[in-house]
């Protein structure tokens, strides 16, 4: 199997995630894009899904060998490692680019703050 873009992205959630995070994600999905890092030292994309209730899950999917991927359910959103630009591909850039690239420039920002802050 190989992930191209966002529906083939969305397609294997659909036949691979568990009872609850499937009904949301047919509720409501944003791709978030590509992380690098996003769990550990793997880059991977990140759906974060809705319920009808508000209930929210961020789903992380990496690329594996042998064109296998797996689903992490992740606790936060680390939007500084967020590799969404320059990249072309709607599977990095995710659905709403430009709010990515602010929430990744203010992460990168305060890092460098609590940096100079513990030097």
């Amino acid at each position: 199997m190989i992930i191209r873009d966002r529906k083939e992205l969305i397609d294997f959630l659909q036949e691979t995630l568990i009872r609850s995070p499937l009904r949301a994600l047919l509720n409501k999905n944003e791709l978030l894009g590509g992380f690098d890092p996003m769990v550990g030292p793997k880059p991977g994309w990140i759906v974060r899904v809705t319920s009808e209730t508000g209930k929210e899950w961020l789903i992380g999917v990496t690329p594996e060998p042998g064109r296998r991927f797996k689903i992490y359910y992740l606790d936060k959103i680390l939007w500084e490692n967020w590799a969404g630009y320059p990249f072309y591909s709607e599977l990095h850039r995710g659905d709403n680019t430009a709010e990515y690239v602010k929430l990744c420039d203010e992460a990168k920002l305060r890092l460098e703050k609590e940096l100079r802050h513990e030097s």
